[in-house]
């Protein structure tokens, strides 16, 4: 790709309406944009759509408490429905933590885990709520109690039957686990949290109206009863990952492959396609190119910008470009005395030249300088996305007794992100100019993200991904309880954070949150920096692949006709 079209294609994502988010016609000369890699497989889960992504007018809305959603009788092979065949090679530049996503909230989590384990519900590629385990949902007048209608004749691998008590059981950890990642999303909830009604249908209860309860419940992927009542996982993971889902474990490997067999007794019939499927994490970009055009790969994500056009004349393979609702970012941490002043941080945010970090560096994207991203209920088109000034950030920088700048480390977990090492030089660059003694440091990248949990940088790179297609989880773990130790407190953002989360209003949840950004753009806790594009790359053996803006998808439907 030359220089000229990279350009083209930036002015182009610069131009980007909120409603054409997602839609936008961006060809990478070859590269299709679209919801399905391939065309779809005959038998498609409902939850993978097949259709070319819409994008929402606004972002999808909380259901009205009098509506209810409801959901077809799983989908029903034909007669000759063949079994699975074949293997695919599923690679990403990113490595497994654990198999827990209760006791770990990260995308790589989830991702992998959505292939063995399942939700009541999930998300269509336009952002819409779609049936997985649960039938129908709805919510009472007041706002407080969910109910949810159960998919029958559904068994967890071990050959327990999935039911009310699995329900109780899972949301029952999530809730008050140790480790538990979840308790954001059941903080005002009763306890226990869920109550069984009959075999086939829960209540959930909540103390307030809780409008985003649906979209919370995208993330948590049910367990056996018995398992998620262990004790023994109240302080440790479970990385047994027995779930409902088309695929079983074979091989849990934190460095190398982890593999998976087909679950031949899986509820929606005809699925999975292909009998093993194996995930194999590729740090290095170019070492990910390598293996893709040495065949060793069957489906890539993650393809870095600037080697794309090394795979585009390639007759065996298929690439496809997709929007995510993913920004990247560096946290603050205002417990280190320069970034305990709302001046210092603002100062940090005007000195950082988004759109040539976008451009020139990262490579693909959006200039954002706030959350959430365009396509979700919340993004402020009002607020500039590159607020670029670097006589303003001087200004600040005086006027908090900091003219004569200090000292900052840069901290980012190496190998994580595309491109994390040229960004985080970026910055550091960046902040030298405005008088700032900016170092940058690769910290390991699994002891580096633990550590951000325990407050343990001064500035750190952190991506994140709006996993339920909703605003309301990355507010409420990210600025409520303050997971990552940023020490950033304002009691009136919290009160607008939870007022939304009540709120059935899109209109009106809209409003809060433009509020609610408009408090923190005074002193910023975070650093955001763009909203990226991501590339996939495909053997042409490969179909019924279909991307999610969130990067959670299950490949049951995907088949490798090799």
């Amino acid at each position: 790709m030359t220089q000229d079209s990279r350009t083209s294609l930036q002015d182009q994502h610069r131009r980007l309406s909120r409603r054409g988010f997602l839609r936008s016609a961006v060809l990478f000369g070859g590269i299709a944009v679209g919801s399905s890699l391939l065309a779809a497989c005959s038998s498609a889960a409902p939850t993978a759509p097949t259709a070319a992504p819409a994008a929402p007018t606004t972002a999808p809305a909380a259901p009205k408490p009098t509506a209810a959603a409801t959901s077809a009788a799983p989908a029903q092979a034909a007669a000759a429905a063949s079994p699975p065949t074949g293997r695919l090679v599923y690679a990403n530049p990113s490595k497994l933590r654990t198999l827990d996503t209760i006791s770990v909230y990260g995308l790589q989590e989830f991702q992998i885990s959505r292939q063995m384990m399942e939700p009541l519900l999930d998300l269509t590629q336009d952002g819409k709520l779609t049936p997985v385990l649960a039938e129908s949902w709805v919510p009472s007048a007041d706002g407080k109690t969910w109910t949810f209608k159960l998919r029958k004749d559904v068994k967890f691998h071990d050959g327990t039957p999935f039911d009310a008590k699995s329900v109780a059981a899972t949301v029952a950890r999530a809730k008050s686990a140790t480790v538990s990642q979840h308790q954001f999303a059941f903080v005002d909830f009763e306890d226990p949290p869920v109550q069984v009604i009959d075999d086939y249908t829960v209540a959930f209860k909540s103390k307030t109206p809780t409008a985003t309860l649906p979209y919370n419940l995208v993330a948590v992927y049910m367990m056996p009863p018995t398992i998620a009542a262990d004790p023994k996982y109240d302080k440790e993971p479970f990385n047994g990952a027995i779930g409902t889902g088309p695929f079983k474990l074979t091989k849990f490997n934190v460095d190398g492959d982890t593999t998976m067999q087909a679950n031949t007794s899986y509820w929606q019939a005809g699925l999975p396609k292909v009998s093993e499927l194996v995930h194999r994490p590729v740090i290095e970009p170019s070492a990910m190119v390598a293996a893709v055009k040495a065949g060793e790969i069957d489906l890539a994500e993650g393809i870095s910008v600037d080697l794309v056009s090394t795979l585009q004349s390639d007759a065996n393979l298929q690439l496809i470009q997709s929007h995510l609702w993913q920004i990247d970012f560096f946290m603050l941490n205002s417990t280190y005395e320069p970034l305990k002043s709302p001046q210092v941080r603002q100062a940090i945010s005007f000195a950082i030249d988004r759109g040539t970090l976008t451009k020139d560096v990262y490579g693909a994207g959006t200039p954002i300088a706030s959350y959430p991203p365009q396509g979700l209920v919340g993004f402020n088109s009002k607020l500039p996305g590159d607020p670029y000034d670097p006589a303003k950030a001087k200004q600040l920088l005086a006027s908090a007794g900091f003219g004569s700048g200090f000292d900052l480390e840069v901290l980012y977990p190496a190998g994580t992100y595309i491109k994390d090492k040229e960004v985080a030089s970026f910055m550091a660059d960046q902040l030298k100019q405005v008088g700032i003694r900016a170092k940058v440091t690769a910290g390991e990248a699994n002891a580096t993200r633990n550590g951000y949990r325990e407050g343990k940088y001064q500035m750190g790179m952190l991506s994140s991904i709006a996993v339920t297609g909703d605003a309301d989880r990355y507010f409420q773990e990210r600025m409520v309880q303050d997971v990552y130790k940023t020490g950033y407190k304002d009691e009136q953002v919290t009160t607008l954070i939870k007022q939304a989360a009540s709120e059935t209003d899109t209109a009106k949840r809209q409003t809060l949150y433009e509020q609610v950004q408009d408090l923190m753009w005074q002193g910023p806790p975070v650093i955001y920096l763009y909203q990226i594009d991501w590339t996939y790359a495909a053997k042409k053996s490969v179909n019924g692949f279909n991307w999610m803006p969130n990067r959670i998808f299950t490949l049951s439907t995907a088949a490798n006709r090799a």
